[in-house]
């Protein structure tokens, strides 16, 4: 398996993919919802990442990447503050109403914008600004 004719022939499906990607990730927030009290948010955030992690080892060995980048400390936070992110996700959407959850997990961008441009100085360009507020 070639995987350069991979990605090329995905990324001639990019509409659809969109749209596959969307609808999965709301039937994770759907599903996460009608699992109530069954299932704690942590196992929850366990299984999501336990398949996150043999999605991307695959891509990884494929590409024949380092699964450890350059950074090793850089990475090991990423990974942590990705798993309190997911954590308070998954308790948003379990405990609030679907919709006030769903636009509050859908501002991520903002403040990201924002802190890189506080935390590693990359530049906000006009339309940026314009794109915030």
């Amino acid at each position: 398996m070639n995987i350069t004719n991979l990605e090329k022939n995905l990324n001639s499906l990019k509409t659809i993919n969109l749209i596959l990607a969307s609808f999965f990730f709301s039937l994770m927030t759907v599903c996460v919802k009608n699992i109530d009290e069954r299932i704690p948010i942590y196992e929850l955030v366990f299984f999501r990442s336990l398949l996150s992690l043999m999605i991307t080892l695959i891509l990884i060995k494929l590409k024949n990447i380092n699964p450890w980048g350059n950074n090793k400390r850089l990475l090991i936070t990423r990974g942590i503050l990705g798993t309190l992110a997911l954590i308070c996700i998954f308790h948003a959407i379990k405990n609030m109403p679907l919709s006030i959850s769903t636009v509050i997990q859908y501002t991520y961008p903002i403040f990201i914008s924002i802190f890189a441009g506080i935390f590693i100085n990359e530049k906000m360009s006009r339309n940026l600004v314009f794109a915030l507020v």
